[in-house]
């Protein structure tokens, strides 16, 4: 009875609100705070806590993220059967959860610090998938333990740091690992997307062999939530790298503009996917 009350009010006319009233419902129906989103097409589903506004606004989207467009098309575009994707920063699981059901990539490791959605993850990714890995830590600069200050209204804006959410109202004590000690266990990352709100220059700090891996590094780069320059976070990589700034298209942009959002990718000339950039730079 409530699938259909939520229906109802995802696919109604009305153009303001609905986020609330899902909320709202959330509130009596414990049952919408593990709820199972279907896609059409998609053998695997996606659980969604329908109090949160991040998981609201994933089921009003068909489970699509507008401004995540680009971001999955350049993953789509560098995709190998061969290659391995590091999510750090997974929250509900949007990309390995396209990447599974689309049968793209060879194996995706998860990282999301987030105690209460990653009880999520492991039930849209259960132990038996052979595909993804789900961790929940953080990684940083060093091997440590660190206070992880999210809103449980907003949990794509947790993070390490203080700054990047003024409504934060939880904290809790989580373990941080390096890029580096992980990669001794698993191997080296083909391609990192990194969406930790203000805590990317501390996760890069971590990865002492970024300059010998060379991976696809795809980061999200808000100047407000940076304690540094973009111009300082360009030091830890050598002379081969290149940035371009991704565009809501699917296109790369040397400069940002108006059809770019925060994210930024590197990929190195020493990279063997790196001549695919020229088919898609702008």
């Amino acid at each position: 009875m409530i699938d259909l009350v939520i229906n109802y009010i995802k696919n109604s006319k009305i153009k303001r609100g609905k986020a609330f009233l899902i909320r709202r419902l959330s509130k009596i129906f414990i049952s919408l705070r593990s709820y199972s989103f279907h896609k059409i097409g998609y053998r695997n589903n996606l659980l969604l806590n329908l109090s949160d506004n991040a998981a609201i606004f994933l089921y009003l989207n068909d489970g699509f993220i507008p401004h995540e467009s680009g971001l999955l098309s350049v993953f789509k575009h560098f995709e190998s059967s061969n290659k391995n994707f590091w999510d750090i920063g997974t929250n509900y699981g949007f990309y390995p959860w396209i990447f599974l059901n689309e049968n793209l990539y060879n194996y995706i490791y998860c990282f999301e610090p987030n105690l209460k959605v990653f009880d999520l993850l492991k039930k849209s990714f259960p132990i038996t998938q052979n595909k993804v890995s789900l961790n929940n830590f953080g990684l940083g600069e060093v091997k440590d333990k660190l206070y992880f200050n999210y809103n449980p209204l907003e949990s794509d804006l947790g993070s390490f740091k203080n700054n990047t959410s003024t409504h934060a109202s939880v904290k809790t004590m989580i373990d941080i690992d390096t890029i580096d000690n992980f990669r001794e266990k698993v191997g080296k990352p083909d391609v990192i997307k990194l969406d930790v709100e203000g805590f990317e220059e501390y996760v890069i700090k971590g990865y002492k062999n970024l300059n010998i891996d060379y991976p696809i590094i795809s980061l999200e780069w808000i100047q407000t939530f940076q304690e540094n320059s973009f111009r300082d976070l360009l030091n830890y990589f050598d002379g081969s790298w290149h940035y371009f700034h991704v565009g809501y298209n699917g296109l790369l942009y040397k400069d940002k503009n108006n059809f770019c959002g925060s994210d930024v990718l590197f990929i190195s000339e020493k990279n063997d996917s790196y001549e695919k950039v020229h088919s898609i730079l702008a």
